[in-house]
């Protein structure tokens, strides 16, 4: 964006960090919607972002935009870390360290296949916003066939790739044969 938006770089970093921890969450909050415990988690959330406020106001004056972003961002990112994964694996009668273990995997190993794609657009030079679509199209489509591929285990593929169009689940399945084996229940 230029060096005039320098100042804005640590705000939104903050921020972005905190609300993709927060998405992360996103398919769990779902589940709780579908288990009919939404009108809780609703409270919940609210007061998730009444805390924002307040700390955003008290954090203001002393750190500037800096301070008003972590108020922000660390009631997202506590809920989002800490709270909403005990409350989804109580929920779902899933053991809490499983969980962790199973939304670590799928984060860790998305940002790890972040730095390929990070290394090769800092040897570009600056792109347009045009040239960086395209740049995202290019790289992206791979990354996330490879990690759901590598991450996710193979029931879930299955049921990912039933929920995609037949043009393109098609030659998944013929990429990726074991795909098309059905699910072994035990």
């Amino acid at each position: 964006m230029g060096p005039e938006y320098g100042h804005a770089y640590w705000p939104l970093l903050i921020l972005s960090a905190a609300w993709m921890a927060d998405l992360s969450q996103v398919p769990a909050m779902r589940v709780l919607t579908a288990l009919a415990q939404h009108k809780r988690y609703a409270f919940y959330d609210a007061a998730v972002a009444a805390s924002s406020l307040a700390l955003a106001i008290i954090l203001a004056p002393i750190f500037g935009i800096v301070g008003v972003a972590a108020g922000v961002a660390a009631p997202v990112a506590i809920s989002a870390l800490f709270l909403k994964p005990r409350f989804v694996a109580r929920a779902i009668g899933l053991p809490t360290a499983r969980y962790y273990g199973q939304i670590g995997k799928v984060m860790g190993g998305c940002l790890v296949l972040q730095v390929p794609v990070w290394l090769m657009l800092n040897h570009l030079p600056p792109l347009t916003l045009a040239e960086l679509a395209f740049f995202g199209a290019l790289t992206y489509r791979p990354v996330a066939l490879f990690a759901g591929m590598v991450l996710l285990p193979a029931a879930d593929q299955r049921y990912v790739l039933g929920l995609m169009p037949s043009r393109i689940a098609r030659p998944v399945r013929r990429l990726v044969p074991y795909l098309c084996q059905p699910v072994a229940t035990t």
